[in-house]
């Protein structure tokens, strides 16, 4: 993370979460970036990283996957 600090880039997460489940995840861990949600899985179709089906117990609820990605200032994907 120390190698991606400032501006820019900007390191942030994005989670299928709300914003309250994030902000109590993001304390509990002590994240050191911000963590913004999109419960509409809207950025994450724009990645194609949008709801997979989750494993284990029959009717679990789904979850998008774990990614990263690196954006450029053009809007670019440079790294995934």
């Amino acid at each position: 993370l120390a190698h991606f600090e400032g501006t820019p880039p900007r390191v942030v997460g994005i989670s299928s979460d709300d914003a309250e489940r994030n902000a109590s995840f993001h304390a509990f861990l002590e994240l050191p970036f911000e963590l913004l949600s999109d419960p509409d899985q809207r950025v994450a179709k724009l990645y194609g990283a949008s709801l997979a089906p989750a494993t284990g117990a029959a009717g679990a609820a789904e979850s998008a996957p774990h990614a990263a990605f690196l954006v450029n200032t053009r809007r670019q994907v440079i790294y995934l």
